[in-house]
């Protein structure tokens, strides 16, 4: 199934539980998210965009990110794979209820039990706050290097990103350290994606010297 096809199932999933499909204004999230977690995400953005709920629709998550940053227990609960899905989906429900979020929130946490993904909890939250921050015209550059980048580097690396954005958007810099990249560095700015990585650089050379002469 194309990265499409899941989006709009998704859509339909969270749309379903709320409203007949023609009452939906169509909204186009501002930055294309390619991972799973992102199209549920796009999901809900889309959807509480399209009834005007977009606030509501942040505040339910910023509440939800609030619980997995201070409660270790529903951050296991959402992560463990000894709870089964029918269980875990009531009990989220409940906590859910508690928490007090919108229609809209439930259900996409109802279609993520539903398809066994509350693990996914985490990332969707983060990947609706990369939504978000879009929205406001602020994007977001992931930098990824091997070792911290000096000041003077991610001044540099700023001014590069800022040449990405359209008028008006500004660009956060979120920096990520992982020497397995080899050096070298790895930038994505919304739905761009640079692999400069040393480690990719190898790989490749790598696949050209294997293949027949």
């Amino acid at each position: 199934m194309s990265p499409f096809s899941v989006g709009i199932m998704l859509r339909s999933q969270v749309v379903a539980k709320t409203m007949s499909r023609g009452m939906a204004a169509q909204v186009k999230a501002p930055i294309k998210l390619y991972s799973t977690e992102g199209r549920y995400a796009t999901a809900l953005y889309t959807v509480a965009a399209g009834q005007q709920q977009l606030p509501e629709a942040d505040k339910d998550m910023q509440a939800i990110k609030k619980l997995l940053d201070t409660n270790k227990d529903f951050k296991n609960f959402v992560n463990s794979p000894l709870v089964n899905r029918i269980e875990k989906r009531k009990i989220m429900e409940e906590i859910l209820k508690k928490v007090n979020v919108g229609p809209l929130t439930m259900n996409l946490f109802d279609a993520l039990a539903e398809n066994n993904r509350l693990s996914m909890t985490d990332n969707v939250v983060k990947s609706f706050q990369e939504l978000m921050t879009a929205h406001k015209g602020e994007i977001v550059g992931k930098v990824t290097t091997a070792a911290a980048m000096d000041a003077a580097t991610a001044q540099e690396v700023k001014k590069v990103l800022e040449s990405f954005l359209k008028k008006g958007q500004t660009v956060q810099i979120e920096t990520v350290v992982d020497p397995s990249i080899g050096g070298g560095m790895i930038v994505q700015v919304g739905d761009k994606y640079i692999d400069m990585s040393v480690a990719t650089k190898k790989r490749k050379l790598d696949e050209l010297l294997e293949m027949p002469v």
